[in-house]
């Protein structure tokens, strides 16, 4: 609890109190929702000599667990009024019942909604596997052609070479038979 909280009792049970900024801060609320359900009595609370006056202490036990247990905000409760979960009678007279079987009923669509998301993420994660099993074949593809590209680069080369010791040795072999036929006409 906050640094606010006090604890009263009688008879020796203590009940803790917490003003209405810390308990705005426990459910999730503003404070002037939580001033509301003072006025309409869906908590229960005390006015009590604070340092600047009267102010309201809440039982900390009588507030709703959560944001989504009760918001009075559009029409008021116990007056028809629509909380968070519409259909629901919302004060507190009910014993919460009709409040925890909405709250099980949203908790199993939340878990249907999870399973759905999480059937997605499997299929998602199986595609990504498969799409990196693809990268990987390709990066081979690629790494066995460019090995292939340097041999026939090397193979050209040597056959550049070739050529050329071709073509000298056919000049030579020209220049010979020239010469060898100037020398045999000379004679």
């Amino acid at each position: 609890m906050s640094m606010a909280a006090e604890v009263t009792g009688q008879g020796g049970v203590g009940q803790v109190e917490v003003g209405v900024k810390e308990a705005a801060q426990i459910v999730g609320v503003s404070t002037k929702q939580v001033r509301r359900w003072i006025r309409e009595g869906v908590v229960r609370a005390n006015l009590r000599d604070g340092k600047f006056g009267p102010q309201w202490q809440i039982e900390s036990s009588s507030l709703p667990p959560a944001r989504v247990a009760v918001d009075t905000t559009r029409q008021g409760v116990g007056q028809g009024g629509r909380g968070v979960l519409p259909g629901v009678d919302h004060t507190p007279a009910n014993g919460g019942e009709g409040i925890a079987a909405a709250l099980l009923g949203v908790l199993a669509e939340k878990d249907r909604a999870l399973d759905d998301r999480r059937r997605e993420l499997e299929a998602a994660a199986g595609r990504v596997g498969y799409l990196e099993a693809q990268l990987s074949t390709t990066k081979a593809l690629t790494e066995r052609a460019e090995s292939l590209v340097d041999v026939e680069q090397g193979r050209a080369r040597d056959m550049e070479r070739a050529l050329f010791w071709h073509r000298a040795a056919v000049w030579a072999l020209a220049l010979v038979v020239v010469v060898g036929g100037m020398v045999l006409a000379l004679r």
